[in-house]
């Protein structure tokens, strides 16, 4: 089954509810490591009532552009992996942080199709994955 960057974007990335349980919203949506089995180790979650203020962040581009910066901060849940507790559904057990910060995007078209992490620093995305 293929799925289409953006709507992959959407689940793994977008939530229109502020105050998230990083736990059960990695659980639900099936957010695992990039080989679909253990727990991932951080996920980025952009609070959104909308698509659109993301969506814009690609648009006018004229091709397939790497990390692009937004130029507004956004809302965002940070969710980083604390520990497994095997004796449980879900194992993966996550501590969420709240930030506002520019977003890097890679942009597909007039969407974007992935997060990057931001240079803490500066407002520059990071070459890291």
């Amino acid at each position: 089954q293929n799925i289409l960057p953006w709507q992959e974007f959407k689940t793994k990335h977008i939530v229109n509810v502020s105050n998230i349980d990083c736990t059960e919203i990695m659980w639900d949506r099936r957010i695992t490591d990039p080989h679909g089995v253990g727990c991932k180790p951080i996920n980025t979650f952009i609070y959104s009532k909308d698509n659109r203020s993301i969506k814009n962040i690609c648009s006018g581009m004229k091709a397939n552009k790497m990390r692009v910066l937004s130029r507004t901060n956004f809302s965002l849940t940070v969710c980083k992996k604390l520990r497994i507790v095997k004796t449980r559904k879900p194992a993966c057990v996550y501590k969420a942080t709240t930030e506002k910060s520019p977003i890097c995007v890679n942009c597909e078209g007039v969407s974007p199709s992935h997060l990057y992490p931001k240079n803490e620093n500066k407002n520059t995305c990071n070459e890291q994955h």
